[in-house]
């Protein structure tokens, strides 16, 4: 997959700061069913954490997500990209989600063939 550069170097497309956090993750919550207390049990977080979380008045950590992941049972690219909205993808061509797709579908097939 291809990889532009802004002018700061950076590489563009998925802007993990900018991500909406709190939408995504009471969107995966509710998904699998989870009140916000089981949610902070499994992940290992207090329960006004998670409330924190999807009010927006905090950002998880790297390390946050992945247990946020876990206690949600879905991988933590999963939990991005439902965190993620249009400006966060910006940069990101029609190649690069086709490339993406298709990665996506050969993962899919290869646990559910």
């Amino acid at each position: 997959m291809s990889t532009n550069s802004n002018a700061e170097g950076r590489p563009q497309g998925l802007n993990c700061s900018k991500m909406n956090y709190a939408r995504g993750l009471k969107k995966a919550r509710e998904k699998a069913g989870l009140s916000q207390r089981k949610l902070a049990q499994l992940a290992g977080f207090d329960a006004s954490y998670i409330n924190h979380l999807e009010a927006g008045d905090r950002t998880p950590s790297l390390e946050g997500l992945e247990k946020l992941a876990h206690g949600l049972g879905v991988p933590v690219g999963v939990l991005l990209l439902m965190c993620a909205d249009k400006r966060d993808l910006r940069g990101i061509g029609r190649r690069d989600i086709a490339e993406l797709v298709d990665r996506l579908l050969g993962l899919l097939n290869e646990i559910n063939p």
